[in-house]
Order: structure tokens, then sequence, then C-alpha cells
């Protein structure tokens, strides 16, 4: 009977000290898991734009069929779609390529610029867009000091990268 009460001892100990690493692995993989689909989620709207000639866009969207103009709602979604008229805004005819669902406890803003949608011509380039564009995504519990943010830039020609940062 001690022996069982020791094992038990020994076995919640380690769990103690185990789980706090483990929640972070968590965190961690799923910030990398909601960075790489927005990379992947930009470079489609430029590929696409590139392809076509024509034009692509990205947006926040909360109901996976409309942007929503609130540049803090990336969290809650976005959809991709052919922009031919390069509006922003999706129209009847234009075609919505994917679209994206919450990302779970994530956290998306755009601290310098509200960005709210990008939208590339037809060379790929970002059209109206401030030079070197940033994103943020933490989750919602973001521990001071660990590296669980993800700074997401887009640079002047519309490449995208993701670099690793610590909570503020």
């Amino acid at each position: 009977m001690l022996e069982l009460m020791i094992a038990i001892a020994v076995v919640t100990l380690l769990t103690l000290i185990a789980l706090p690493s483990f929640t972070d692995l968590m965190n961690r993989n799923r910030l990398a898991s909601g960075a790489n689909s927005l990379m992947a989620g930009i470079n489609l709207a430029r590929m696409e734009a590139i392809k076509t000639n024509a034009g692509a866009s990205i947006c926040a969207s909360t109901d996976g069929a409309t942007c929503n103009n609130n540049p803090a709602l990336w969290g809650d979604g976005w959809i991709i779609w052919a922009d031919v008229d390069q509006s922003g805004t999706v129209n009847n005819a234009e075609v919505i390529l994917r679209t994206q669902e919450r990302l779970g406890n994530i956290n998306i803003t755009s601290p310098v610029s509200t960005i709210s949608r990008l939208t590339f011509d037809g060379r790929g380039l970002p059209v109206g867009m401030p030079a070197n564009a940033t994103m943020l995504m933490q989750p919602a519990t973001c521990k001071p000091g660990s590296n669980n943010l993800r700074n997401i830039s887009i640079g002047v020609v519309g490449l995208v990268r993701v670099a690793e940062a610590p909570c503020p």
C-alpha cells in the first residue's frame, strides 16, 4: 500500500512539473500553425493575382462570405477571393478561393497600420497598403517574456515573413 502511495505521489509530482511546459508547447504549435495558415493565405492571394493577371484579396471575415473592416478581427477568420476589380470587397461575380475559420484562442492584430484587408494587383504587388505592414499573432494569454508572439510582416513587393518575438 505504501508503494502505491509513493508511486502516485511521484506521478503527481512529475505531472505538475511537466504540465506548464506542455501548455507552452501547445501554444507554440498553435501559433506556428496559425502563422503558417495566414502566410499561406496571403501567398495564395498574391499568386492568384499573378496567375490571372487581375487581382486577388484577403480580408478579415467573421462569416466566411463578407469582409469585416475591423483590423482587430483577423483572429476570427479570413477569406481569399479573386478580386478582379481590386475593390477590396467581394462582389457577386467574384469567386471565393478559400475561407479560414477562427483559430481558437489566438489574437491577430495590426498594431502600426490598420490592415483589415490586403489586395494584390496582377503583378503580385500590394495595392494601397502601407510600406512593410505588420500583423501580430499571439495567444489570448501571452506570458510576458515567452516567445509566443509571431510578427507577420508583408513587404512592399508582397513577400511575407514570419518571425518569433517575446510577449510584452
